[in-house]
């Protein structure tokens, strides 16, 4: 019972926050940033330690996958920011609608 009035409390606070100005639309698109930066810090941290592990630590055939998933995750990434430039306007679109879901629940 602890646990169920602890997240109802914590949902309460979070519906309040999500109505000051502008936190929702700074966690959304923070979100989205984030997504990016991670596939392309692992796109990197992949080709580096394919590059240590060809240097004799593995056998060749895995430092040559690792390599080229790191192509694939750098590929990744210009995907997802595509995806983000041709759905911009969805994106607003989604947090004005949670914007007024937000309050509409806190209102009752």
């Amino acid at each position: 019972t602890f646990g169920c009035g602890v997240s109802l409390a914590l949902g309460i606070i979070f519906l309040v926050v999500l109505q000051l100005p502008g936190i929702l639309s700074i966690l959304v698109w923070i979100m989205i940033i984030v997504v990016d930066i991670a596939l392309v810090g692992a796109g990197y941290y992949s080709r580096d330690v394919s590059i240590r592990w060809a240097s004799g630590t593995r056998p060749g055939n895995e430092a040559t996958a690792l390599y080229y998933g790191s192509f694939v995750l750098y590929s990744l990434a210009g995907a997802w920011c595509l995806l983000i430039l041709f759905m911009r306007k969805k994106i607003v679109l989604a947090i004005a609608c949670v914007r007024e879901a937000s309050s509409a629940i806190s209102s009752q």
